[in-house]
C-alpha cells in the first residue's frame, strides 16, 4: 500500500488507508505513522528515501512523495557472514536484527561428524554431522560413517571380494599342465587397491615355457616328457631371387625377430621387394621369431657390395658392409659413404633400424672390417685388415708394415673415435676372430706368413701361415700372446670367451704343430688332410687342454665360426667338403655342405649335423639364443633339406636362416 501526499484538499479528505494493519482515516494520520512532516514536495525519488529508514520506500509522485513498507522479514543484509544473524524489516517499517538459522559458518573440520549450526539465540553450537571422512584403506571391507557425532567403521561387503590376509591357490597357464614337468601352482594373498579388495599377483607359478630348454633335462614346457636335444631342426627359410644371394649373419632382436646380414644381385621379395643398385648389394632382412619376412633393406651402389657381419648391440645392430668399385651409401643417415677401392661402412642402425652413426674404413688399397664385438659400455671393437699404405680411423695415421696388415679400432657407443692400432709384418697378415670379456679385455687370432707381434714380442714364422691368439687390454695395450705354428698352412682359428673367462680356440690343422715353440701331443693330427684342433687357454693365458677331430677321409674343413652359449657349451658352423668325426660323423654329399656341431663346456662333442647338396652350401656364424636355441644363415645352391624338408633355389644360389635345438 502506497501513501500519497498531495496539496490537493479534495484528496486530503478522501483518503483512507490502510497500512501493516492500522487503519488511517487521513493521510494526516498516515503520515503521523511514519512520522513524516506534511507536506513533503519532491523532483525525485531520491528525495523521498531516507539511509535511516531502509524500511520506507519512497516514490515521488505528481511533485509530492508517496511511501510504502518493505515486506515484513525482508532482509537487508547479513552483516557478518557465519555471525547466525541478519538484518531484517519488522512490521512496523523498523530495521531490526534477527537470528538466522541457516547463516553457519562454513565448516572449517570436513570429515570429523562435527559441524557447526546456530543456536536459538543466534550463538555457535557444536553439533553433530553427516560428513564421514574419505575411504583411507579402500577395499578392507570397511567404510567410514558417521554415529552420534562420531566417526565409525561399518563393514561394507560390497567393496571387496577377499579379507586382508586371505591366500588362495592359483595358477595362470594352460588346464592340466599345473603340477606337470617344472610347472606348479603359486599362491595370491588378498591386498588393497583403489578398486576394493583383490587377490594380487600369483606368486612362485610355474607356466610352461614355449619349449624344452636345451640347458638342463627338465620338462620346461610342461608336455610330460623332456625333449631331447641333439640338434632337433625348428625351421629353416629360403630367400632369394634369380641371381646369386648369400647369407653370413643372424642375430636377435630385443623383441625376439631375427635380423639376417648377406647379399643378393637382382632382386627378393621379404614381404617388400628390394632390387639391388649394382652388380651386388647388402641385404638387411628382419624376420619374425619363426623365420617369417617382415621387411628388407637394401646398402650399396654400382659396385659390387655386400654384407660381412653383423652384432647385437644393447639397444641396436652394428652392422660392416663391404662397398667398392665407386659405391655410395647413406644409410638413413645425412651423408652419403663412397668407397675409393673396396671399402667397409661400419654402421650402427637401431631396433627400428634408423641410421645413429656410421664410419667408412677406406684408404687407397682394399680395405675389410671382419669382424666386430660389442664392448661393456655398449660401444664396439672392430678388426679387419688393409693394404693401403696407410690408414687413419680417426686418430693416428695407421701405417702399413708389408702387403696387408691388421687394424683394431674401438669406437663408443656414440660412435666417436677411442683408439685405434695396426700389427703387421712384413709379409700377408689376416684375422681370423674376435672376443670380449666382461670387462672389456679384447682377444683376437689371425694368421701371418711374417714374423708378427701383436704389440708384444714378434711370433717367428715357421712356415708359410702361423696362427697367432693375442690378448689386448680395453685400451688396445698387449697383455700376452700365443702362437700355434707348424710347417704347412695353419689358418687362424675362430675363437670364443667361456663364463669364466677361459678361451677356446677353433681352426685347421694340417700338421703337427707346436705351442708357443714347444711340440704338443694335443696338436697331432689323426690323419686326413685337415684335421680340426680344439685348444683352451684359462683367463690369465695358460695353456689348459688340446683336442682334435678326425678328417681321416680327405676333409678340407675350415671353421667359420666357434660360438658359445648360455650353457658355455661351443657351437660350430661352417663348410665340410669330406667326412669330419665330431662325435658322430658327418660327410658331405657332394661339394661343400653346411654344418653345425654341439660341444659341450669341455669341448666334447655332444652331436653334429650337416646340409647340403652337389653344390656349394655353407653356414655362417651361429647365434646361440638365451635358451640354447641356434640360429644360422648361410647359402645354399641347388635344392637342401636342411631338416623339415626341401628349400627350393630360386636362382644361383639362395640365403638361408635356420634354427636348430641345441
Amino acid at each position: 500500500m502506497r501513501i500519497g501526499i498531495s496539496s490537493s484538499t479534495t484528496a486530503r479528505a478522501s483518503a483512507a488507508v490502510l497500512l501493516l494493519g492500522l487503519a488511517c482515516v487521513s493521510a494526516v494520520g498516515c503520515r503521523q505513522i511514519l512520522g513524516i512532516e506534511d507536506p513533503v514536495a519532491c523532483a525525485s525519488d531520491d528525495a523521498c528515501n531516507e539511509a535511516a529508514r531502509p524500511c520506507v520506500l519512497g516514490e515521488c509522485v505528481d511533485g509530492s512523495c508517496a511511501y510504502s513498507l518493505q515486506p515484513e522479514g525482508y532482509v537487508l543484509d547479513e552483516l557478518d557472514p557465519g555471525d547466525c544473524k541478519s538484518r531484517v524489516c519488522d512490521a512496523s517499517g523498523e530495521a531490526v536484527v534477527v537470528v538466522v538459522d541457516t547463516d553457519a559458518p562454513a565448516d572449517t573440520v570436513p570429515g570429523d561428524c562435527r559441524v557447526s549450526v546456530c543456536g536459538a539465540d543466534g550463538d555457535l553450537v557444536d553439533a553433530d554431522a553427516d560428513d564421514p571422512p574419505a575411504d583411507q584403506l579402500p577395499g578392507d571391507c570397511k567404510t567410514p560413517t558417521c554415529e552420534s557425532g562420531e566417526i565409525a567403521l561399518v563393514d561394507d561387503p560390497a567393496s571387496c571380494t577377499c579379507e586382508l590376509g586371505d591366500a588362495s591357490v592359483c595358477y595362470s597357464g594352460p588346464a592340466g599342465t599345473a603340477g606337470v614337468g617344472l610347472c606348479a601352482s603359486g599362491t595370491s594373498t588378498c591386498m588393497t587397491t583403489a578398486d576394493g579388495n583383490v587377490f594380487g599377483p600369483c606368486v612362485g607359478e610355474v607356466t610352461p615355457a614355449p619349449w624344452d630348454s636345451c640347458l638342463s633335462t627338465d620338462d620346461d614346457d610342461c608336455s610330460g616328457t623332456a625333449e631331447a636335444c641333439t640338434g632337433n631342426f625348428v625351421f629353416a627359410k629360403g630367400f632369394g631371387g634369380t641371381g646369386s644371394d648369400t647369407g653370413g649373419s643372424v642375430v636377435e632382436a630385443a623383441n625376439g625377430d631375427l635380423f639376417v646380414l648377406g647379399s643378393f644381385a637382382g632382386s627378393v621379395t621379404a614381404n617388400n621387394t628390394v632390387t639391388s643398385d649394382g652388380a651386388n648389394d647388402a641385404l638387411l632382412l628382419r624376420l619374425d621369431k619363426d623365420g617369417n619376412a617382415l621387411s628388407g633393406r637394401s646398402f650399396g651402389g654400382v659396385g659390387y657390395d655386400y654384407g660381412s657381419q653383423m652384432v647385437r648391440l644393447d639397444d641396436g645392430i652394428l652392422i660392416n658392409v663391404v662397398l667398392s668399385g665407386g659405391s655410395s651409401e647413406t644409410f638413413g643417415g645425412p651423408a652419403a659413404l663412397t668407397s675409393v677401392g673396396t671399402d667397409v661402412a661400419v654402421v650402427k642402425l637401431t631396433d627400428d633400424l634408423s641410421y645413429e652413426w656410421a664410419h667408412l674404413i677406406s684408404g687407397t688399397g682394399s680395405e675389410g672390417a671382419k669382424f666386430a664385438a660389442r664392448m661393456p659400455d655398449n660401444g664396439v671393437v672392430v678388426a679387419g685388415v688393409f693394404s693401403s699404405p696407410s690408414l687413419n680411423l680417426g686418430g693416428n695415421p695407421l701405417t702399413n708394415a708389408g702387403s696387408q696388415d691388421i687394424f683394431v679400432v674401438r669406437y663408443a657407443a656414440d660412435g666417436s673415435h677411442v683408439w685405434s692400432k695396426s700389427f703387421g709384418s712384413a709379409a700377408w697378415d689376416e684375422m681370423s676372430g674376435i672376443s670380449l670379456s666382461p670387462t672389456g679385455d679384447i682377444y683376437i687370432s689371425c694368421f701371418t706368413q711374417g714374423d708378427l707381434s701383436v704389440g708384444g714380442p714378434a711370433i717367428t714364422n715357421a712356415g708359410d701361415y702361423d696362427t697367432v691368439i693375442a690378448k689386448l687390454d680395453s685400451s688396445g695395450n698387449h697383455v700376452w700372446t700365443h702362437a700355434i705354428q707348424s710347417p704347412a698352412d695353419d689358418y687362424g682359428p675362430s675363437i670364443v670367451l667361456q663364463s669364466d673367462g677361459s678361451l677356446w680356440a677353433a681352426g685347421g690343422l694340417p700338421a703337427p704343430a707346436t705351442l708357443d715353440g714347444v711340440a704338443s701331443s694335443d696338436l697331432q693330427p689323426v690323419g686326413g688332410n685337415r684335421d680340426v684342433y680344439l685348444v683352451h687357454f684359462a683367463a690369465a693365458g695358460s695353456y689348459l687342454s688340446g683336442k682334435v677331430f678326425d678328417s681321416s677321409t680327405g676333409a678340407e674343413y675350415f671353421p667359420a665360426s666357434l660360438a658359445v652359449g648360455p650353457d658355455d657349451g661351443l657351437v660350430f658352423s661352417g663348410a665340410l667338403l669330406g667326412s669330419l668325426s665330431i662325435g658322430n660323423t658327418i660327410t658331405s654329399a657332394g661339394a661343400d655342405d653346411a654344418f653345425v656341431a654341439k660341444l659341450d663346456a669341455s669341448g666334447n662333442p655332444l652331436w653334429a649335423k650337416r646340409a647340403g647338396g652337389a653344390m656349394y652350401d655353407t653356414f655362417g656364424p651361429a647365434f646361440v639364443r638365451s635358451n640354447g636355441d641356434i640360429l644360422l644363415a648361410g647359402t645354399f645352391n641347388g635344392n637342401v633339406d636342411f631338416g623339415g624338408g626341401a628349400l627350393t633355389n630360386k636362382g644361383a644360389s639362395d640365403l638361408v636362416v635356420a634354427k636348430y635345438r641345441q
